[in-house]
């Protein structure tokens, strides 16, 4: 089997922010799916075009913290049923200070990530040495 080698530079945590993208002649609403230092991976019902540029505005949650700078679509595919695409962007132009704010926010996320899932399984550890000693009859 061939495993497909992913060429990201940066982590990425799954989200669903809200996000403005402004182009000449539209705005257009929408979610983001996945967000890395690069770019982000976006939900909406409109297709756009490879290599065009946008600007691009969102809030970083629990802060509120405002990130505006301008996108490259690389890519823009129809999913589901009801007129939804997903689009990648690259974040072509954006200042060191929202990109540290970005950085942040999937450090903090992963975190919670991986402590949610430490937790899962120390609970299952637990639920197993309690239901082993349930089955222990004293002597």
């Amino acid at each position: 089997m061939n495993k497909i080698q992913e060429k990201r530079k940066y982590p990425r945590t799954s989200c669903n922010l809200n996000i403005i993208i402004f182009s000449s002649i539209d705005e257009i609403k929408g979610k983001i799916a996945n967000i890395s230092e690069n770019g982000i991976k976006f939900i909406s019902s409109q297709i756009f075009k490879p290599l065009h540029k946008y600007t691009i505005c969102f809030w970083l949650l629990p802060k509120m913290q405002k990130i505006n700078c301008e996108a490259t679509a690389v890519w823009s595919q129809k999913i589901g049923k009801n007129n939804q695409t997903s689009t990648g962007f690259f974040f072509s132009k954006i200042n060191k200070k929202e990109k540290e704010k970005i950085r942040k926010y999937i450090n903090l996320s992963l975190i919670k990530n991986n402590l949610s899932k430490t937790c899962e399984k120390i609970f299952c550890l637990l639920l197993l040495f309690w239901a082993q000693l349930r089955q222990v009859k004293p002597v």
